[in-house]
């Protein structure tokens, strides 16, 4: 969302690698800080700080230091970030540390990005290095024997940014600005765009307590939609993203606070009951996170049939369809939040229907191979599946059981 920095932005994204929950908040929008300077000024050794905030729980920080480079004998600017989470998942205790290294051109174009992402004993590496001349990003997903690469295409007339803002160096934000970002999801190694606008101003408190004027920008993402504040020479206040009924927050904080786990910015504000107490959201981001329902379904896993109506849906690449669970959209207002009827059928299955170990359908070969984020080829990961299916064949009978584990 932002408007001239070289800022790495970062946004929370949640995925399983290895069976290890990592929290990313890694090179997108959400957490960036955004400073309106020229290239030059940006090239200036200097950090930036944020905290990072689970509802009015403090689980991270995040630390960028810029300076000046070189990239293939040109002036370049280099940013370096490591960050930290740590919160419960699911009753354990989950801890990440993330090392992000981006170099860019004057123009704020990306032209080397390395994420180095560890989690619980995961470790997730992406290597990307952006060649306009041939419009193609070479991305290199893992290390040693086991790395694959992808090559992404570069669509015409897309500008990349390292800090997702297409923006002229030294721009500030103005009433109504809107623009589209492209940028490197190092989650799915994809490249993605955001929408970001500037729709209005507000009075926020900022870290030090104090009331200011800021203007409000919104950012459209795959994630959902982001709601930033920044001042008026471009600086970010905070930003916030919803996921569920819980907020995502960072805050730009000086080093001291942002490293302080213990240390709640003033300008977290939290979010009142109708009785007028603070919210405090549940401690596991499992449970903070997950869909709430109006009243208790009484033994799930015997359900036949399901039809639920889901509100506060925050984008449409959420509402999903298959051949067992159809989702009509109920609102028809073209922005979110959105409302859905779902219905889900659980048809009788057989288990002498299904076919036996090794699966013999040269389809299906396809999704037994080793991809992004999915090493099934991993020592680990091949001794728990061994011991999960025992000497059972049939394949209905090892997904129960996987189920089950």
């Amino acid at each position: 969302m932002l408007f001239s920095d070289r800022r790495s932005r970062r946004a929370l994204r949640v995925f399983l690698p290895l069976g290890a929950l990592v929290l990313f908040p890694s090179g997108s929008l959400l957490a960036r800080s955004v400073r309106a300077q020229t290239a030059v000024q940006k090239a200036v050794p200097h950090d930036e700080w944020l905290g990072i905030y689970l509802g009015s729980r403090k689980i991270g920080y995040s630390g960028t230091h810029f300076t000046a480079a070189t990239y293939h004998d040109r002036p370049a600017v280099k940013a370096t970030t490591r960050g930290k989470t740590k919160m419960e998942l699911l009753g354990s205790a989950v801890e990440q540390e993330e090392d992000t290294e981006t170099i860019s051109d004057l123009q704020d174009r990306p032209l080397v990005q390395n994420f180095h992402v560890k989690s619980n004993g995961s470790v997730i590496q992406v290597d990307a290095v952006f060649d306009y001349g041939h419009h193609l990003v070479h991305c290199t997903i893992g290390q040693g024997s086991s790395a694959v690469t992808k090559d992404l295409v570069i669509p015409a007339g897309a500008k990349l940014e390292s800090d997702s803002n297409n923006l002229a160096e030294g721009q500030k934000p103005v009433d109504g600005q809107k623009f589209v970002a492209t940028f490197l999801e190092p989650l799915t190694v994809e490249l993605q765009e955001a929408t970001v606008e500037v729709v209005g101003r507000d009075v926020v408190q900022d870290d030090s307590g104090k009331k200011v004027s800021a203007f409000r920008v919104q950012t459209s993402l795959a994630l959902g939609r982001m709601t930033s504040w920044v001042d008026q020479e471009g600086h970010a206040i905070k930003m916030e993203i919803s996921l569920g009924t819980i907020k995502m927050v960072m805050v730009a904080e000086p080093r001291a606070r942002a490293l302080d786990l213990a240390a709640i910015s003033p300008a977290l504000t939290a979010t009142q009951t109708a009785a007028g107490k603070s919210y405090v959201p549940p401690a596991d981001f499992a449970v903070a996170t997950a869909i709430s329902t109006a009243k208790a379904i009484a033994d799930p896993r015997s359900l036949k049939k399901l039809k639920v109506i889901i509100d506060g849906i925050p984008n449409d690449k959420l509402i999903l369809s298959d051949a067992r669970q159809q989702e009509s959209r109920l609102t028809s207002h073209p922005a979110p939040p959105y409302e859905v009827s779902v219905e889900v059928k659980a048809e009788q299955w057989e288990a002498a229907g299904a076919p036996d170990l090794p699966l013999q359908d040269l389809t299906l070969a396809p999704y037994l191979k080793p991809a992004a984020y999915l090493p099934v080829d991993d020592p680990n990961i091949r001794k728990t599946a061994a011991q999960v299916r025992g000497g059972e064949k049939n394949s209905y009978r090892i997904a129960l059981s996987l189920r089950d584990w």
